[in-house]
């Protein structure tokens, strides 16, 4: 053992110096990770899948509207804001879509010409559509309607694929 002197022994020269780990903590966010989600699975959780639909459905409208800058008229019936929204891309949808909701679905199968920045907007309204079609009209409208829970999350997460979810709901983490 080496011996040090007075100034070595008194001010620490020689010392060997600590040596620090770092941790770094990774928070994935994801589509179950934001608020409507855990809410609605808390509803399908206490066996109400129906108001976790209804509640689910109109989040995502709010979220969608506010995402992609789309003014909703608070007495415009869904129908009719899903109809709208596909018009201000080109898409005319007859007078029969009003009622019957194929007329809807076929006149939006296919992606009008659009740039990129657009057909996320348009891909996450169609999303909202079959969301509305296939499940948010019988969870709110039939009394014998029973929602699968698991095609619930997997259709409102199609919806939300296509907004920037840290941007939507964790933006003070990214600024």
């Amino acid at each position: 053992m080496e011996e040090k002197g007075v100034f070595a022994r008194l001010f620490g020269f020689g010392k060997r110096k600590p040596t620090f780990s770092v941790n770094t903590e990774i928070r994935i966010r994801t589509v179950g990770d934001i608020p409507p989600m855990i809410e609605a699975k808390r509803l399908i959780g206490n066996g109400d899948a129906n108001a976790a639909i209804v509640f689910i459905f109109n989040t995502a409208k709010k979220d969608y509207a506010r995402f992609f800058g789309v003014r909703i008229d608070q007495n415009e019936p869904n129908r009719q804001f899903l109809i709208k929204s596909f018009t201000s891309f080109g898409i005319r949808i007859p007078e029969e879509g009003n009622l019957d909701n194929t007329v809807i679905q076929e006149s939006v199968n296919n992606p009008p010409a659009i740039n990129d920045k657009q057909i996320n907007q348009f891909s996450a309204l169609r999303k909202l559509t079959t969301f509305y079609i296939e499940l948010y009209e019988g969870a709110r409208f039939s009394s014998g309607f029973k929602g699968d829970p698991e095609l619930i999350v997997e259709r409102i997460s199609d919806v939300y694929n296509y907004m920037d979810i840290p941007k939507l709901y964790f933006s003070e983490e990214y600024q």
